[in-house]
């Protein structure tokens, strides 16, 4: 039987405030604390459900990754900093997460991360309680939102009987290409918008190839290597959030910049169209519009534990986004066409046809493309 154990975060957020015997109001770091209560499970409840071999990495290549499946979803091991091949252990972990430190054994501490600018650990050793501080006013307080990212970031962590600390991983992706379909491997952080749309979770191989014919018919040829590298070991445990990947590739958040610049001049209509679609991108991405990038070339905001849409939140954010696209935004700003990027046709063609009638059926589609490509 599972049970749980009790832990102390260190939690930094930001406020505005006016400090006693000041005048004007300013921003501050301060430091805040979450209980949270990691689950302890049995060695032989967390088992690896998929492996990768050949693993690309932003990290670099892996000669082979398992991802471990457990609470259907995947998970992978932290290892002790500076020793990848040795894991870190819960007694370590506590002791980095209550003090705030800079890594949480040989990977950086998301905890520092949940607020909209990450938090340097040098920075955050100084920072005090807000209620500790001797303030005349506080003006705004990002702490009840930065606690909320943390404690579902906390709930990504297990604890295992025999030593081993696992975090929620974003898992691996099928990726075609022209030289037939790869496994990219990803750890922690969900896909960027600029790759996304080309990223298919585990178990559709079969549309990751589809989607690269769709591209380039020429890699029918190269279709025949169906073996991408990544080998399913336990059904189930691959959770699919492509809608949700794709949708932030739809609406990367320097399209908010886009549609501010697509607002100038419009009628009240016009602008409040607007309004809704900036709401809308940052719904998608988990964070407030007023957090998004003020320019284009800033980049993306992407705090660990941010809340997640529903499906039908999201359909329902991309079409916002789409539409006024379509009546406002393509015709005033060069650039950035919503309705003919790639991510969109990808929506279009591959995600949203699978929230309004489910998955397609395309094991029987896979060796067509396969004889194809052999013919070829």
């Amino acid at each position: 039987m599972n049970t749980s154990v009790r832990i102390r975060v260190a939690v930094p957020h930001h406020a505005t405030v006016t400090p006693r015997g000041a005048r004007r109001p300013r921003e501050m770091l301060f430091a805040a604390e979450l209980a949270a209560d990691i689950r302890v499970v049995a060695p032989q409840d967390i088992q690896p459900a998929v492996r990768v071999e050949n693993a690309r990495t932003a990290q670099g290549p892996h000669r082979r990754l398992d991802y471990y499946g457990y609470d259907d979803d995947l998970w992978l091991p932290l290892s002790a900093r500076g020793y990848a091949d040795l894991c870190l252990t819960p007694e370590r972990a506590m002791v980095s997460l209550a003090g705030g430190t800079a890594h949480l054994g040989g990977h950086p501490n998301p905890f520092l991360s949940v607020g909209c600018r990450p938090v340097e650990a040098a920075a955050f050793a100084d920072a005090v309680a807000i209620e500790n501080a001797l303030l005349r006013s506080i003006a705004a307080d990002d702490r009840e939102t930065c606690l909320a990212r943390a404690s579902r970031l906390a709930a990504d962590l297990l604890f295992t009987e025999d030593g081993m600390v696992f975090r929620r991983s974003t898992g691996p992706f099928h990726c075609m290409r022209v030289d037939g379909p790869v496994a990219v491997a990803r750890h922690f952080d969900p896909p960027e918008s600029h790759e996304a749309h080309v990223l298919f979770a585990p178990e559709r191989l079969a549309e990751a190839i589809e989607f690269g014919i769709r591209r380039n018919p020429d890699w029918a040829r190269t279709a025949r290597h169906a073996a991408s590298g990544m080998e399913i070991l336990h059904h189930g445990f691959a959770k699919d959030r492509d809608a949700l990947n794709v949708a932030r590739a739809v609406a990367s958040q320097k399209l908010g910049c886009v549609f501010g610049l697509a607002m100038i001049g419009l009628d009240e209509d016009g602008r409040d169209a607007g309004r809704h679609a900036v709401d809308a991108i940052a719904r998608l991405h988990g964070i407030g519009a007023d957090d998004l990038p003020k320019k284009y070339y800033d980049r993306e905001i992407r705090p660990p534990g941010v809340s997640v849409p529903s499906e039908s939140e999201i359909v329902e954010a991309v079409e916002t986004i789409r539409s006024f696209d379509r009546s406002f935004a393509r015709s005033r700003v060069v650039g950035d066409d919503v309705e003919h990027a790639p991510a969109t046709r990808r929506w279009a063609e591959f995600e949203l046809p699978r929230i309004e009638t489910g998955p397609p059926d395309l094991d029987p589609v896979l060796p067509t493309l396969v004889a194809q490509g052999a013919a070829a």
